[in-house]
């Protein structure tokens, strides 16, 4: 009998996988390893392109049979898997900044093959963790070693279903004995040592192929190594510019009609038609003088978005305090922005003391912070909104906030609405992404939140309280 996965292959499904499994290093028909990579393709959306781009192109377009695609090949395939149809040039610039930075495994702003070791190492570790978690979940006395009698006893419970429904005849006879069967099967074929019990250096053995295989495939190391196969890539690094400006001439090598957006039937034809001789050297030379002047220009843009992220120096004394809310509690009697825009009010006073204060505000709603009491300790207020107001939350648009009380050479406005985000509990993930944006653009200071959902008057610095104020360290 055939196996499972070639019941429900295509031919052209089999030629993917096939092809895909001899440039990861695994061959297919090796029994339990081709479903998992066809469940892979499936999952990354991979399979469906592969087969769009084999079956679709004309016989002379396709790669000689056996020979596996190029990695610049498949380091487009991966750019144009963040191209849907309908997608315009902006949106997809955007989804090629989030996929980098996930790429970027220590966020040194470029690609390099650090980040692919990283990105291993990491996933070795994940699937070890999963591998002990299958595994032990079995250990019923919790001695760190699983029995054949464990298995038995755990896969017997879990079976029970499946024994009461055989006993009232709405299932097979016989099919809970034949479950906890194949889980002891299983799970004691990992004692390679045959000593009647699997250790956890055995137990990281489970399902390792099948793991090794979806990493290959679709796991971050991968990525990023096909990603520093583009022509972008210089001297083994790859930047964020040089990143953008390989999709974009992507997205201009599709968009035939120069529309700005990207048709399904231009994607169709694209994937159909032939890639260009590598082995032309004008050809390459002139895609990467093109890739190079967009990645310049891209670089350009990039840089004047972090200066309009930019916050001014802090002083050596000062303390750097976060303030983060959705909304205050007040409406203001006076609007910024347009005239329908809804605006609140939040009011901050500031208790005597010695010491400087750096003051960043983030909240979601247009608010106007007034503040009273010790202002002159104030160094500077920067404050920002997520919200442009009735516009929605257009990152292209500054913050629609105001400030009060404080003089206007110490305020500060973010450029863009999406330079920090609001939190409104802490810890979570958008306080940590707000502290990593603070740190960022005045240094490693520490630094004391307070989060609210409706944010009352605030008095600060308050002791024994998230006001509480730290020297020069690391971020809290």
């Amino acid at each position: 009998m055939p196996p499972q996965s070639a019941i429900y292959r295509s031919r052209a499904q089999q030629e993917v996988a096939a092809c895909l499994a001899r440039t990861h290093g695994v061959m297919p028909g090796s029994g339990e390893l081709e479903m998992p990579l066809l469940s892979s393709l499936r999952n990354t959306g991979l399979a469906g392109l592969g087969v769009a781009a084999l079956a679709g192109q004309p016989a002379g377009a396709q790669a000689p049979a056996g020979s596996p695609p190029s990695p610049a090949r498949l380091a487009q395939e991966q750019l144009l898997l963040r191209l849907p149809a309908g997608q315009p040039l902006d949106r997809y610039l955007e989804q090629l900044r989030s996929e980098f930075f996930n790429l970027d495994a220590d966020s040194d702003g470029k690609l390099t093959p650090r980040d692919v070791e990283l990105h291993a190492l990491m996933e070795t570790a994940q699937a070890r963790s999963v591998a002990w978690m299958s595994v032990l979940r079995y250990d019923l006395d919790g001695d760190g070693f699983v029995t054949e009698d464990e298995v038995r006893r755990s896969a017997a419970y879990e079976s029970r279903w499946s024994r009461a429904q055989s006993m009232i005849g709405k299932s097979p006879l016989g099919s809970g004995e034949e479950a906890v069967q194949r889980a002891v099967t299983t799970i004691m074929a990992l004692d390679t040592n045959k000593d009647g019990k699997v250790s956890l250096a055995e137990a990281a053995k489970f399902n390792e192929a099948s793991q090794r295989q979806a990493s290959a495939l679709n796991g971050f190391a991968a990525k990023t190594r096909l990603a520093l196969a583009l022509e972008a890539a210089t001297s083994g690094e790859l930047s964020r510019a040089g990143y953008e400006a390989a999709g974009e001439t992507l997205f201009r090598a599709v968009d035939t009609d120069h529309d700005g957006n990207v048709s399904q039937q231009e994607l169709m034809e694209f994937r159909r038609a032939p890639m260009p001789p590598s082995i032309d050297p004008e050809a390459a030379q002139r895609r990467q003088f093109e890739q190079a002047e967009l990645a310049r220009k891209r670089q350009i843009a990039i840089d004047a978005e972090r200066a309009a992220c930019g916050m001014p120096p802090v002083s050596e004394k000062a303390k750097v305090v976060l303030l983060g809310a959705y909304q205050t509690e007040s409406l203001s009697s006076v609007t910024i922005g347009q005239q329908d825009t809804e605006v609140y009010a939040g009011r901050i006073n500031v208790e005597p003391g010695k010491d400087p204060l750096y003051l960043v505000i983030a909240s979601f709603s247009p608010t106007i912070w007034q503040f009273g009491g010790a202002v002159e300790r104030i160094e500077r207020v920067v404050v920002t909104s997520s919200s442009n107001g009735r516009s929605g939350s257009d990152p292209k648009q500054g913050p629609v906030a105001g400030v009060t009380g404080i003089a206007r050479d110490r305020v500060s406005f973010l450029g863009r609405s999406n330079c920090m985000r609001y939190f409104d509990e802490t810890p979570s993930s958008g306080s940590l992404l707000a502290v990593g944006a603070v740190k960022a653009a005045v240094g490693g200071l520490q630094m004391s939140s307070r989060p609210s959902t409706r944010s009352p008057p605030s008095t600060f610095p308050r002791e024994r309280s998230t006001w509480s104020e730290g020297d020069r360290g690391a971020v809290s």
